[in-house]
């Protein structure tokens, strides 16, 4: 089952295709009883912010579960995409920034995997500097985000730290 449900994830990429492939993914995981892959697989399915939350923790969840693995999996798709022209990938942020341009009025573009050193050092530059981890979201949107990273849960499962320290220890 977590094959197919790891299929629907990168299915969930795809425009169009998307929101049908994060709904099945969210109806499995309810009757797997993983609450948290249910929430993010919905959260998923509404285009621009929900794809920068549900997929980024998707993206978090698989770092942390499967470690170096993961990584190679991301690079390897990365690169599979660069050849099927779907994603164009850079060595750095302001290259990345320099091809996309503006992200137009009252919007920003923030990166779905954070830079961070860990990040770039686990997955390399370009899976973070590319056009599939960048989503242009209106800036409260983008506040809310960070707002959101920088608490710490009620819920208590970051033990204290903030989501994005906590985040930070599990890849």
């Amino acid at each position: 089952m977590d094959w197919l449900q790891g299929g629907l994830d990168v299915v969930g990429l795809v425009p169009g295709l998307g929101e049908v492939a994060d709904g099945t993914n969210a109806v499995i995981s309810v009757f797997r009883g993983d609450w948290t892959g249910a929430g993010l697989s919905a959260v998923s399915m509404i285009p621009g912010w929900g794809d920068a939350i549900g997929k980024g923790g998707k993206v978090a969840r698989y770092a942390a579960k499967y470690g170096d693995e993961a990584a190679a999996a991301v690079k390897g798709l990365n690169k599979a995409a660069d050849a099927a022209g779907v994603v164009r990938s850079f060595r750095s942020f302001d290259a990345l920034k320099a091809a996309l341009g503006p992200a137009g009025d009252g919007k920003v573009s923030p990166r779905i995997v954070a830079q961070r050193p860990n990040n770039i050092a686990r997955f390399g530059p370009e899976a973070i500097h590319n056009t599939a981890n960048v989503v242009a979201v209106p800036r409260e949107v983008d506040q809310a985000i960070a707002n959101y990273y920088s608490s710490k849960p009620r819920r208590g499962f970051t033990g204290g730290k903030t989501v994005r320290e906590w985040l930070d220890s599990q890849s």
